[in-house]
């Protein structure tokens, strides 16, 4: 039977990724089945031979962009709240094992920079991949001095795309993305925009409803949260 990529999402579910001893499901990629974690078996996923790292370093980057607001009931499975940057201590230990066996290679690396110019931001891991040793590891605790990412020459007036989280020093949140077609009209928790960007204080600390709907009828949702 052909599995594709849609299949495969489903036949994952909403498990959590993991080092699956006992298969119900694989094929030359993924694997599907149960571990056992802190004496208890549950269901996880497991990905490709040679993308563990990968798939750690995004998880890393999930844990510590999105706080526990953003979050289903079902990532405290994986991720912690409470105290940052949030993983389980099981978790922390499984994507240290894929990020230290599974380095950051050139395909990962070029991919990273093709998200980021689209995005408007890098995964931190990828690019400065000791940073987990500091936050997680061997260096936990000790001062990371890692390089600052370039930044435009004037903030105030160079449009982002969207983020899931803003604090109010960003001052302004411009409404676009690439994932939004151009011309799209929006409101902000209901109350309809008629400009490029909405002011981080006006909207005021905590969660936003943003929602869009361009000129072909398609239509979306995105929630962010602002933060002090």
């Amino acid at each position: 039977m052909m599995v594709g990529p849609t299949d495969v999402a489903s036949l994952k579910s909403n498990y959590p990724p993991g080092t699956v001893d006992h298969a119900t499901w694989s094929n030359a990629w993924w694997s599907v089945g149960t571990g056992t974690i802190d004496g208890v078996e549950i269901n996880l996923w497991q990905p490709p031979r040679g993308y563990e790292g990968d798939v750690a370093r995004a998880f890393m980057y999930m844990a510590t962009i999105y706080p526990s607001e953003l979050w289903p009931g079902l990532a405290f499975n994986f991720m912690c709240d409470g105290v940052y940057p949030g993983l389980q201590p099981w978790a922390r230990a499984q994507l240290l094992a894929w990020h230290r066996a599974d380095p950051v290679d050139a395909d990962e690396l070029a991919r990273a920079q093709a998200v980021a110019e689209i995005q408007g931001n890098v995964n931190p891991f990828v690019t400065m991949p000791e940073l987990a040793e500091y936050l997680w590891g061997t260096l936990q605790g000790q001062p990371f001095e890692g390089e600052e990412p370039d930044s435009p020459d004037n903030p105030d007036v160079t449009p982002t795309p969207l983020q899931a989280t803003y604090t109010l020093e960003d001052e302004r949140i411009w409404l676009q993305s690439p994932y939004v077609p151009d011309g799209a009209s929006w409101t902000v928790d209901g109350m309809a925009v008629n400009q490029e960007w909405v002011s981080t204080a006006t909207l005021g600390v905590g969660k936003h409803e943003l929602r869009w709907k361009a000129p072909d009828s398609t239509r979306g949702k995105i929630t962010i949260l602002i933060t002090e």
